[in-house]
């Protein structure tokens, strides 16, 4: 587990970040269904409603906690990074592709193909358990996914705190960086690549070297742990990616730094204050 949950689950950062998040305005402006936060019964099956009507199974992402954060702020978990996220996909065409590393629970994804069903999304997940989650949530939403189960190139150094159980189900996936994966599904483009992956950040844009260089990804949103943020900010810089948004772990209303970067052949450039 890293650090940044740890504090997460101790009882007094959470009454910290849940007073945090009742502050955060960030996402006012983001329209919401009526049901926005609220938790219900789907089919038989306990849900929560995100902002936007997407269904997530009650308790998924971290539990009671993270359920509670979701309700006071109408269906969002992290204020800032969805206001982002928020104004990127408007630019973002009908037909385009999603790579989210690290999905966990997937609600990323499910963002950006909701009610757009030619977008296309691309899910890597290492832990057994996260994929039936993120495959779970799609299937609450009547829509299929396969969740590969990879984790990047050299990212064990990241999952030393990681649980027994879950180390146990990382046998089963496979190491991959990012251009070789994008080689294997055949992709020339990617319009935006979604990464949490606690503190393989470097380890990811290393082994993105190829599509950063060609600029074949528009939009990057990396979240950051562990003193990654400024050499993970300094290497996008390095292959003229134009950093749109970003605050530190300090600066945070959730838990991750981030890093949102645009490329050269982006549409949308413009710096977003969070």
């Amino acid at each position: 587990m890293s650090s940044q949950l740890k504090r997460f689950f101790n009882n007094d950062s959470f009454g910290k970040r849940l007073k945090a998040a009742k502050r955060a305005r960030h996402c006012d402006g983001i329209p919401k269904v009526d049901d926005a936060g609220k938790v219900m019964t789907y089919k038989g099956a306990p849900v929560q409603i995100m902002h936007n009507g997407v269904r997530i199974f009650f308790g998924c992402y971290h539990g009671e906690r993270m359920t509670k954060i979701i309700k006071a702020l109408k269906g969002h978990h992290e204020p800032q990074e969805e206001k982002v996220f928020h104004q990127v996909l408007a630019h973002v065409p009908e037909d385009g592709t999603m790579l989210e590393v690290g999905c966990f629970w997937a609600y990323y994804s499910l963002w950006f193909s909701h009610e757009r069903p030619n977008r296309k999304n691309l899910l890597i997940e290492p832990v057994a358990w996260k994929r039936m989650i993120a495959e779970l949530n799609f299937t609450l939403n009547e829509r299929s996914v396969q969740v590969d189960p990879c984790y990047i190139e050299d990212a064990e150094i990241s999952l030393q705190e990681s649980t027994a159980s879950e180390e146990a189900f990382l046998k089963d996936s496979r190491a991959v960086t990012i251009d070789a994966y994008l080689a294997e599904k055949g992709l020339d483009r990617l319009d935006i690549l979604h990464a949490d992956i606690q503190g393989a950040e470097l380890s990811l844009l290393h082994g993105a070297k190829n599509a950063l260089k060609s600029h074949m990804i528009d939009y990057i949103f990396l979240s950051t742990h562990e003193g990654r943020h400024a050499s993970s900010v300094q290497l996008l810089k390095e292959y003229n990616y134009k950093i749109l948004a970003e605050h530190s772990e300090e600066e945070s209303y959730s838990a991750d730094g981030l890093i949102v970067a645009a490329g050269p052949k982006a549409k949308f450039t413009e710096c977003i204050e969070i």
